[in-house]
C-alpha cells in the first residue's frame, strides 16, 4: 500500500487528574488516528495488522513531537518479535534483549537505563529505555511499532532529567493501568505517545505543553 495514502488526524481525547510525586496533575490527552482512502484504518480489514502500512508515519509524528532541545526515548515492547515485527518462538530473544545487543554493546545508543517493576500476579520484570540516533529510532519504531505496549517519552531539556534518574523515579511511581507510571518525573514540558487501537493510532498525553504547540510541531507533516 501506498504509504502516501495514509494520514494521520489528530483530535483531542479528554481530561483527567493524576497524583504525582510533584502534587495532583491534570493530564491532557489526545489521540492521532491514522487514516486510509478517507476512513480510520481501525474502522476497515487492515486494523487485524495496522503496524505494516502505519511504523514509517508514526516514525514520522514521534520524531516530530520532540521539539529541538527535547530527548526522545523509546521503551521498547517486552513481547517477543522478530526484527520484522513478527512473533518468534519461545526460544528467542525478547525484543528488548535484541536491541540491546544490538544497540547498547555495540556502543550505538545515546543513553538507557533499565526500569524494573513486578506487575500483578507476575514475576519480576524489566524494560529498556533507549535513546537513539534519529536514524536508529526510525528504524526500532519500523520493526517493532505494532507489538502491544509501545511507548515513547519526551523529556524537555527544563525538566533536568537524565534516563537513568527518570528510570529511578518511575521504578517508585509505578501504579498498574494507570499514566502516573509513564509521567512522573517527565515534566515541564514532557510527553508520553503510545499506542492506541490496536496500532492504529497514537495517544499522547502531556501535563503542560499546550495543544497548539503540539500541533505547530506537526505543521510540516501536513
Amino acid at each position: 500500500m501506498d504509504q502516501r495514502q495514509i494520514s494521520g488526524h489528530w483530535r483531542p481525547w479528554g481530561h483527567f487528574e493524576v497524583q504525582l510525586s510533584s502534587g495532583s496533575v491534570t493530564i491532557s490527552r489526545y489521540k492521532i488516528e491514522f487514516w486510509i482512502d478517507g476512513q480510520p484504518i481501525a474502522a476497515t480489514q487492515l486494523a487485524r495488522n495496522p503496524a505494516p502500512l502505519v511504523s514509517d508515519i508514526v516514525a514520522n509524528y514521534v520524531l516530530a513531537l520532540t521539539a529541538p532541545g527535547q530527548k526522545l526515548v523509546l521503551a521498547p515492547s517486552s513481547d517477543t518479535v522478530n526484527a520484522d515485527g513478527t512473533l518468534t518462538a519461545n526460544d528467542q530473544r525478547p525484543t528488548q534483549q535484541s536491541l540491546y545487543l544490538e544497540y547498547v554493546v555495540s556502543g550505538k545508543d545515546l543513553e538507557h537505563a533499565w526500569v524494573t517493576w513486578r506487575g500483578r500476579n507476575r514475576a519480576s520484570m524489566g524494560e529498556l529505555l533507549l535513546s537513539l540516533t534519529e536514524a536508529d529510532t526510525r528504524e526500532v519504531i519500523r520493526r517493532h511499532f505494532g507489538a502491544p505496549g509501545f511507548v515513547a517519552f519526551v523529556i524537555d531539556s527544563e525538566a533536568q532529567v537524565s534516563i537513568r534518574e527518570l528510570a529511578l523515579r518511575v521504578n517508585s511511581a509505578f501504579v498498574i493501568g494507570t499514566p502516573t507510571y509513564y509521567l512522573e518525573g517527565l515534566t515541564p514540558g514532557g510527553l508520553v505517545i503510545e499506542e492506541a487501537d490496536d496500532g492504529c493510532a497514537l495517544s499522547v498525553c502531556t501535563g503542560d505543553v499546550a495543544e497548539e504547540d503540539l500541533l505547530a510541531r506537526l505543521t510540516a507533516l501536513q
